[in-house]
């Protein structure tokens, strides 16, 4: 198992697998949402976004971003190919990200918005449901908190 930063060249890649988890686990309409937050990502040096591989072969992908006024870090846009589902590497994603969030130093809470699919899957690594929130055209989505 392989982690390391997103490449343009991933991006094709990414859309893919994030189509693949479509509508199950985000709306269809997000497609563009996240198409859009990779051709700004190398704008924004508040943000780290990581590939999972194994053999080579990109299994998934999530990242975070800091708000520094508010000493907030946001897991954002993590996902699976289907395939990979159930194998433990999103928990081993999760756990990098909140290692590299830690090392900043520049944080005091770790969140991350999920659906209702996913949050038990958050649960497991120490995030807590703190509300249900329904944002118009997304999934239903949980905002949790850990730290």
């Amino acid at each position: 198992m392989n982690i390391r930063l997103v490449r343009e060249k991933d991006f094709t890649t990414l859309v893919h697998i994030f189509k693949r988890n479509t509508p199950e686990y985000f709306g269809v309409n997000e497609i563009g949402h996240f198409e859009k937050y990779l051709r700004e990502l190398k704008l924004n040096s508040s943000e780290s976004y990581f590939v999972m591989e194994e053999n080579k072969i990109i299994t998934g992908s999530a990242g975070y971003y800091i708000y520094e006024e508010d000493k907030l870090a946001a897991i954002t846009w993590i996902f699976f190919h289907p395939n990979y589902h159930g194998r433990g590497m999103g928990k081993m994603l999760v756990d990098f990200l909140m290692e590299k969030v830690r090392e900043t130093k520049r944080v005091s809470q770790i969140r991350v918005r999920t659906s209702q699919k996913a949050y038990r899957f958050f649960e497991r690594s120490d995030f807590n449901s703190h509300g249900l929130k329904r944002i118009s055209g997304l999934k239903d989505s949980i905002s949790m908190k850990c730290g």
